[in-house]
């Protein structure tokens, strides 16, 4: 809900900066990819390396085909955007263009060689099936699958075999190192379900009554901003990979495509900054304290404050592409009405008995007790429906707010 970025955690030596994750990621591919783009430009074709034997690598197990027409002018495209841009480093901005120009290329090729109807089937003509053959060989290069299994990617050329690329382990760089190294526990998107990269410790049997103790990372999706399958050059792009929960990245988006023309790019700024919740009921006397209390409702609205109109545009586009209205109301509105409750049955004098009682208590733990979030804005992406629990404090104003005048703040501007 607020911008991604890399950062050192305040209680942490060890964390990755902006500029270390984009080197560590940069050093795991970029030279390899490069150079195969290179070698598949001029004509030629590269083999893949699964494993080593004793005596050295294993048989080619695939080979990089040469591909020919619309195939080969994708792939001098894919080349020309890498030079220009480092397609697995470039900023959501260039990202853009580079998925407009892909997008382009894509319409130009569908348009000029039609398929062609044979009886009752449509047959794709040698250049649509040569262009969808070079995406594949690009969908090997750019491989997201590997990154995940922490793997990174070599070049190299053999007397007999000719060049070929070769997958290598990587020390502590993968798609689970950068959910842990960015520090998010929440969707980028929803800000409602977590997101975690776990460790856990598994027990096997060994040999002789003996146990080995084998550590299981476990992590949450990442999603495309831009889609794998329609844009495998950006299947490995940093600022492609939003770290998101399933019910966003597969059950409500799923093959839907995002623009960052149109949406909010989590990388490129704050959907925390273009759009509020807002609780709305008829009055104060209408919210009863029962067990179940249909009759609160959240709505999405932009800030008064906010004075950039694209980006309110976009925030609010992004919240009907994730129907965010419909997934707080109706899964969460449980936590929607407990949140309201607890900001409005809170009285300034409570707040001042327990700093009294709790000499030096902070505002974080403060908030946390009573509201069950801290209600900074800086860490909405590391708790669960701490936006919500924001924008519901800021609209409903207890602090300086009486009961009789508290019902005009419910109605947003």
């Amino acid at each position: 809900m607020i911008k991604l970025e890399f950062k050192v955690p305040d209680n942490s030596i060890t964390g990755l900066t902006q500029e270390d994750a984009v080197t560590r990621h940069a050093k795991a591919y970029s030279n390899a990819i490069l150079r195969a783009l290179e070698e598949l430009a001029s004509g030629g074709s590269i083999g893949i390396r699964n494993g080593r034997k004793r005596c050295g690598f294993s048989l080619l197990k695939c080979r990089l085909g040469p591909v020919k027409g619309c195939g080969l002018c994708y792939i001098k495209l894919v080349l020309k955007l890498f030079e220009e841009s480092d397609l697995l480093t470039a900023l959501p901005d260039k990202l853009g263009d580079c998925a407009i120009k892909l997008k382009c290329f894509d319409e130009q090729v569908r348009m000029r060689f039609p398929a062609t109807k044979i009886g009752k089937k449509k047959c794709q003509s040698v250049e649509v099936t040569s262009y969808l053959a070079a995406k594949e060989v690009i969908r090997k290069l750019f491989d997201y699958d590997r990154f995940c299994g922490g793997q990174g990617l070599a070049f190299g050329r053999d007397g007999r075999n000719g060049p070929y690329i070769a997958w290598t382990h990587l020390k502590n760089w993968s798609a689970w190192d950068m959910i842990h190294e960015l520090d998010v526990d929440v969707c980028a998107y929803c800000n409602a379900d977590a997101v975690f990269a776990l460790r856990i410790d598994q027990q096997k049997a060994g040999v002789k009554n003996t146990f080995q103790v084998k550590e299981l990372r476990k992590r949450s999706p990442l999603d495309h901003f831009y889609g794998y399958s329609e844009y495998p050059c950006l299947g490995l792009s940093l600022y492609n990979l939003v770290p998101a929960c399933t019910r966003c990245n597969t059950n409500i988006k799923g093959a839907k495509k995002q623009d960052i023309r149109l949406h909010i790019h989590p990388y490129r700024e704050s959907f925390d900054d273009g759009i509020r919740f807002y609780a709305l009921f008829k009055d104060y006397a209408s919210l009863t304290f029962q067990k179940e209390d249909s009759r609160v409702m959240l709505v999405l609205r932009s800030p008064m404050e906010c004075e950039d109109a694209k980006l309110m545009e976009r925030a609010r586009a992004s919240a009907e592409f994730f129907h965010l209205e419909e997934v707080y109301n109706q899964t969460f509105k449980r936590e929607l009405v407990d949140a309201v409750r607890r900001i409005i049955a809170l009285p300034n004098s409570y707040l001042e008995d327990l700093r009294d009682r709790f000499p030096g208590i902070g505002e974080l733990v403060l908030n946390r007790t009573l509201i069950g979030c801290s209600l900074e804005r800086g860490r909405i992406n590391n708790e669960r429906l701490s936006k919500m629990a924001c924008d519901l404090n800021d609209q409903l104003r207890v602090a300086t707010m009486d009961a009789g005048s508290l019902a005009e703040a419910f109605q947003p501007s």
